[in-house]
């Protein structure tokens, strides 16, 4: 149930360590790839770095609480002439060449904005959402890769079975060919035994076929190539889902899903936005101060130096933006609208999900019991027919199908145990 139910991954890795603990040797290599996967893999490194950036929208928003500071200078060479009239003075005619330097400090203090009052809470829903949405990452990211593992395991179990199968129907098939040899057995017998040989040496290729397209997936996932996966134990006890309450598992998807907690984060940023962009209406307040310094080398007016502070009060009100004000702010309420309608579409999955989890592991626990019970009794049924066949008291068609019907059973618990283990985890 991790993808439904983990906290930041938290309940997920304990799913993930206690699927490992039915594997051998300390589940080194289902851990290995894990860790190799949630280091290299580069889509959950891209949801990483997303989280980095978001990081950095907290403080750009606090900046703009505390005094905007900044200093300008220039240099300029200026070649200046003057024919005629010149501040009062008639007939003017004169030229100069010479510098000019202008340098100062500018203040400016925000004292009232709806930005203000709202960046910083949207700063922090919008990296909170970031971090959830990297949870959720990681716990696909471990899920997927365990499905992988289990999925190469499950191929080379298949494979295993699969020779097994095929040295069974050769051996068997050698049998009836010495009986037809020796009249004891009709040519039809032969040829089904021989039939039967042949698909299961289709079967065989198909399965190794497989394996190599199962390990293709795994090392995509994890950028390495494992040699060999240590299998599950023959012996491990697989245990259903615990609190056996299907309530506590669907109340705890609600509380804990990342997926959820993220929207939610999504839908609060959404509100925040929806209630500043009202604030667009209202006035912005300004503390502003300047010293400027003004250094004229020379020109018609005269070598001079200027220095001039100032420190005032500004304010801004929109009267008219042709319809931008009102466009925003419906614009900010359907993304709020957005939010609610997508938190209670993935609250709905998420439950949905986890029952279905919830039955699907209750289910496997049943079916695998059912198929331990198949499995014993097809092997009876095989020996009883082998004897039988021996003695002449069964047909070389029953003895096949008992064959078949062990291998199939085999197959199928098999495959049953490690889909109930990749159904834990989902």
């Amino acid at each position: 149930f991790g993808a439904a139910l983990c906290v930041g991954g938290g309940l997920l890795r304990a799913s993930l360590l206690a699927a490992a603990a039915t594997l051998p040797v300390q589940a080194a290599d289902l851990l290995t790839a894990v860790n190799d996967a949630l280091r290299t893999n580069p889509a959950y490194q891209a949801t990483l770095d997303a989280y980095g950036s978001a990081q950095q929208a907290l403080p750009i928003a606090r900046s703009r609480y505390y005094p905007q500071i900044s200093i300008a200078g220039s240099y300029d060479y200026i070649d200046e002439s003057v024919e005629g009239d010149y501040f009062g003075v008639r007939n003017i005619d004169a030229q100069d060449g010479f510098p000019r330097y202008t340098y100062g400090a500018f203040l400016r203090q925000a004292v009232f904005s709806g930005d203000l009052l709202f960046n910083a809470s949207q700063a922090e829903q919008r990296t909170l959402r970031a971090k959830f949405l990297s949870d959720v990452a990681e716990d696909r990211l471990i899920v997927t890769v365990c499905d992988a593992y289990f999925a190469v395991l499950a191929a080379q179990e298949k494979l295993r079975i699969a020779q097994a199968r095929l040295r069974a129907l050769s051996t068997l098939a050698e049998q009836v060919s010495g009986r037809a040899d020796a009249g004891l057995a009709l040519e039809a017998e032969l040829k089904a035994a021989q039939a039967s040989q042949q698909l299961a040496i289709v079967t065989v290729a198909e399965s190794r076929n497989a394996v190599e397209g199962a390990y293709i997936d795994l090392e995509a996932l994890t950028g390495q190539r494992y040699p060999n996966l240590l299998a599950l134990r023959t012996d491990a006890e697989l245990l259903p889902p615990t609190p056996a309450d299907e309530a506590a598992w669907t109340t705890r998807a609600k509380l804990n899903n990342p997926a959820i907690l993220a929207q939610q984060m999504d839908l609060a940023a959404a509100s925040i936005e929806a209630e500043k962009s009202r604030y667009k209406r209202y006035p912005k307040v300004d503390v502003v101060g300047s010293y400027t310094k003004l250094d004229n080398e020379g020109g018609v007016s005269g070598q001079r130096t200027e220095e001039e502070a100032r420190i005032g009060v500004t304010a801004s009100l929109p009267l008219f933006t042709g319809g931008l004000v009102s466009a925003e702010i419906a614009l900010a309420e359907s993304e709020k609208k957005r939010a609610a309608s997508e938190l209670a579409a993935i609250t709905a999955k998420a439950v949905r999900d986890t029952r279905v989890a919830y039955f699907g592991t209750t289910l496997g626990k049943q079916k695998m019991t059912a198929l331990q019970q198949a499995l014993d009794a097809s092997l009876a049924s095989e020996q009883a027919n082998r004897a039988g066949y021996e003695s002449g008291t069964r047909t070389n068609a029953e003895l096949l199908a008992a064959v078949e019907q062990r291998y199939t059973a085999e197959f199928t618990l098999s495959s049953a145990r490690y889909q109930f283990l990749s159904d834990t985890l989902h």
